[in-house]
Parts: C-alpha cells; sequence; structure tokens
C-alpha cells in the first residue's frame, strides 16, 4: 500500500493489485479534499489503470462534492471500457445511498474479495471478445 494523506480530514490509502487500483477511503470526503482523490484518479488513468474500487468502510461522511468524484469516475471509465465498484461501505454512507437512491447508480459490492472478483470476471470476459 502506499502512503497516507496528511489531511487529517481524510485518509487515502492506494493499492495497486494487479490491473485493480483499490482506494481506501476514511474520514470526511468533502469539497476541500475531494480534490485530493480527485488528483490521485488522474494518476492512476494516465498511468493506463482503468479498474478502480473505492472501500469506504472508514468514511464518516459524503459530501455532493465527493459523490460528484464517484459520478466523474465512473464515467471516464465507462468511457475506456473499465469498471468501477464500490464496496464495504459504512453504515453511515450506506444509509445516505440508500436514502438518496445512489445503489441503483453505481455497482456495489458487500466485500472487497467480491469487488475484485467481478473485475477479474470483467477483465476476463473483455479478453474473450
Amino acid at each position: 500500500m502506499e502512503g497516507m494523506d496528511s489531511d487529517v480530514s481524510i485518509s487515502i490509502k492506494v493499492e495497486e493489485r494487479g490491473p485493480i487500483i483499490i482506494f481506501y477511503l476514511g474520514g470526511t470526503l468533502e469539497i476541500m479534499n475531494s480534490l485530493q482523490l480527485e488528483k490521485l484518479i488522474e494518476d492512476y488513468l494516465q498511468k493506463s489503470y482503468k479498474h478502480f474500487i473505492f472501500h469506504l468502510g472508514a468514511v464518516s461522511h459524503l459530501s455532493s462534492s465527493g459523490i460528484r468524484v464517484f459520478v466523474t469516475t465512473m464515467r471516464l471509465l465507462n468511457d475506456i471500457e473499465g469498471k468501477m465498484i464500490i464496496c464495504e461501505l459504512s453504515p453511515i454512507v450506506h444509509r445516505m445511498f440508500v436514502a438518496i437512491e445512489l445503489m441503483e447508480i453505481f455497482e456495489m459490492a458487500e466485500k472487497l474479495d467480491d469487488a475484485v472478483q467481478v473485475i477479474h470476471d470483467f477483465i476476463e470476459e473483455k479478453t474473450k471478445k
């Protein structure tokens, strides 16, 4: 895993697992720090990664700016035939996703291992074509 972000309001750990980038997020994702996450995403896109998992198990607050990062990333990855999955939502974020009907917009997985398997299956299916 790579470094921890110095901003105390959000923590971002990144794991490269083969062709998949896993972002472990914690704390508060809001307008002031969503740019940090966007920059990391851009860096990995420029390195030709196109399969991302966002692990939200330690997120305590998610603003509309944080949601925008996920929507933008999903669109970018769809355009390049990539895949994005959000997994292991914290209870508070899960309630928010249900309340504002985001569960239908994003591909979700209960467990990280499930998300990884879905992406591996997606990659395998793409290589068969």
